[in-house]
């Protein structure tokens, strides 16, 4: 009996470690735009790469790479622009960024378009 409860402790504890390694978020590849403005929009691509594309009269477009920690979404243009995102199941929410904050407000949805 000792020996069932102590396979069934170990079980139970590799089951939640595995668990807990597989929580990282994904993202799915594509354009996220919000209900703002069409032109507005941000593209993740293979290999951690990121288009951000802003408002059509200040023709701007931040690349770079991004990574995902912590349930946010962090876009690395250069050294001095940083642009963070919330992730709530496919939607990301726009927390803050270097020029992007004179365009969007923070709380800013952004969805995968079906385009």
């Amino acid at each position: 009996m000792k020996n069932k409860v102590m396979s069934l402790a170990i079980v139970l504890s590799l089951t939640m470690l595995f668990s807990a390694c597989s929580g990282k978020q994904e993202l799915k590849l594509g354009t996220y735009v919000s209900d703002l403005d069409s032109f507005i929009s941000l593209r993740l691509q293979s290999e951690n790469k990121f288009q951000l594309n802003g408002p059509a009269e200040i023709s701007s477009i931040a690349m770079g790479t991004y990574s995902i920690k912590n349930g946010s979404l962090i876009l690395t243009a250069n050294d001095k622009e940083e642009y963070i995102f919330s992730i709530e199941n496919d939607k990301l929410i726009f927390e803050s960024g270097t020029w992007f904050e004179n365009w969007v407000e923070q709380g800013t949805e952004f969805y995968l378009s079906d385009e």
